[in-house]
């Protein structure tokens, strides 16, 4: 009988387990308070006025909708391991990339997981609500600091200025997916940033101001110091120069001489190098100005250009023109490989030179200058009321009828578009050139022109570009443009042109060079920061608890 009763006793203990130990579900109350949250029309001005954080409110929703509203960072059993890397990435990695970590509040995430864990259960109203609140904020947080780190805090068309790039196309949805799935959130964000070295090497340029800043500001530098001067002005003079590494750090156990002697003067060209001025060695007005900018300044200008970069595309080709304003440089790269680098001169403050990328593809030897209506009418009709023989002395005509007349000024010598153009045709009617006035690029600040890009040494440039074609090797293509012949040159391959805008960069060599703002682009960028929101949000004011007095 003992033997027969055995397997009843085991059938009544497997129903005790069926019924006692019933699988857990997730309440379907928190389905609906997440599809009540992120369905909201009631969204606030932080989020439909700005860009990225509308995408990534945009983001969540079909994300949430894709899984019919169930939570992504917490199950029954509490939150996912992937919760916890998000609370603690957060912080880490908006400042490591120039973000703002204060903007992300990792501290609320990381309360409000607490908050989560002392839940023993599901059932009561209060942890549903804390759940799907928790889900909600944590996939927003996500999605708002990858929108960030890949198209950036703030776009350009809302702070006024000329910058017309194309950004990056990031799939924020299958990022956010692939998080979920990993084992390090972190990396996913860090994955999400610009994958340009340039932005690489800005970036730990980053840090190393910041260790800095840790350790103090750099000494202010003194006025009236001049080669063979002693003092404690030097002192403060020779750690200022050795704080960004343009003077050798003292060997340890050795006081610094506080003498101004070869060694200095060296490293204060090497530092007026870095910022645009004449390497001389003297210790001019602009290069005391520059060597007391503080260190604070300067990590903000590095975070500023950071910013700049994710508004860029994912590459600029491998062969392309590179201008860069404030540095009043061009570079031409070849396979990767800097083939050319010339100086430039630029738009003056009323003229500026627009930032856009477009594409090369011809170019005029002897060119004819068509007079813009706005130099028409605010410079040449002045001068012509006052003397009407100017038209005639400077080589112009006018050409066309009715609405569609213009000056044209003929090719010549006196021509502002020298001897060569390169063309990439855009509505801001933008191009490089050469010019009678070769004395201004011995200037250090070079913006003078109407908008359009001076070329130093354009032949040069010229050549590069065909010199796989026959047909103007061997000097023919001088020889083209001293027969004063106008004439149109289709290049053997369209090129990329990119015209940007950084004041902060850092070379292969690892030597980060700053410039002065010349368009207050940099201000009107920090401004527009400083003003940016916070990130969370008040999920039940937007779903309606707090008009419902819920």
């Amino acid at each position: 009988m003992k033997l027969r009763a055995l397997p009843l006793s085991l059938a009544l203990a497997g129903v005790f387990l069926l019924t006692g130990c019933r699988e857990k579900t997730m309440p379907p109350q928190v389905a609906m308070i997440i599809r009540s949250t992120v369905e909201s029309e009631t969204l606030p001005a932080t989020i439909k006025e700005q860009k990225e954080r509308a995408r990534a409110w945009e983001e969540m929703r079909r994300f949430y909708k894709k899984r019919q509203y169930q939570p992504a960072w917490s199950d029954v059993n509490g939150p996912r391991p992937q919760a916890e890397q998000l609370a603690q990435a957060v912080g880490s990695v908006a400042a490591t990339e120039g973000l703002d970590p204060r903007r992300y509040h990792s501290e609320r995430l990381a309360g409000l997981l607490s908050q989560m864990k002392e839940d023993k259960s599901l059932e009561s109203a209060e942890a549903q609500r804390r759940l799907a609140d928790l889900d909600v904020e944590m996939t927003f947080v996500y999605l708002t600091l990858a929108a960030h780190a890949a198209i950036g805090r703030v776009q350009p068309e809302t702070l006024r200025i000329h910058w017309e790039d194309q950004s990056r196309n990031v799939d924020l949805d299958a990022r956010l997916e692939k998080a979920l799935q990993s084992e390090d959130v972190a990396a996913s964000l860090r994955s999400l940033a610009p994958p340009n070295p340039r932005y690489a090497r800005l970036r730990d340029a980053l840090a190393r101001y910041r260790e800095i800043a840790s350790r103090g500001n750099w000494p202010k530098v003194p006025e009236g110091l001049e080669k063979g001067a002693r003092g404690p002005g030097v002192l403060a003079l020779r750690n200022r120069l050795a704080a960004e590494g343009d003077l050798p750090p003292v060997p340890e156990g050795q006081q610094p001489l506080p003498v101004f002697d070869d060694a200095v003067a060296q490293a204060v060209a090497r530092f007026q190098q870095r910022h645009g001025l004449e390497p001389d060695g003297k210790m001019g007005e602009d290069t005391l100005a520059e060597l007391n900018v503080p260190v604070q300044a300067r990590i903000q200008q590095i975070e500023i250009n950071l910013e700049r970069w994710r508004w860029l595309p994912n590459t600029l080709g491998d062969s392309y023109v590179w201008v860069n304003v404030p540095e009043y440089r061009m570079e031409l790269y070849d396979e990767g490989r800097k083939a050319l680098d010339m100086a430039v001169v630029v738009g003056k403050q009323q003229s500026q030179t627009p930032v856009f990328s477009d594409m090369m593809e011809y170019m005029e030897l002897n060119p004819a200058w068509n007079i813009p209506t706005s130099i028409t009418e605010g410079e040449i009709l002045p001068k012509l009321a006052s003397d009407p023989s100017y038209l005639a002395r400077n080589n112009m005509e006018w050409v066309g009828d009715g609405a569609n007349q213009r000056l044209r000024q003929a090719p010549g010598p006196d021509n502002p578009l020298g001897q060569i153009k390169f063309m990439f045709p855009n509505e801001h009617d933008v191009y490089l050139h050469d010019t009678p006035a070769d004395h201004l690029f011995a200037k250090e600040d070079r913006d003078f022109s109407h908008g359009c890009i001076r070329l130093e040494r354009p032949v040069q440039l010229g050549e590069y570009l065909f010199r796989d074609n026959p047909d103007w090797r061997g000097g023919q293509l001088r020889e083209a443009i001293v027969s004063g012949e106008h004439r149109t040159v289709k290049l053997p391959k369209k090129l990329p042109v990119h015209i940007l805008y950084f004041t902060a960069w850092v070379e292969d060599n690892g030597v980060i060079h700053f410039r002065k703002d010349v368009y207050g682009h940099d201000q009107k960028l920090a401004a527009a920061l400083a003003q940016e929101p916070v990130v969370p949000l008040d999920l039940p004011a937007l779903r309606g608890d707090v008009r419902a007095g819920v």
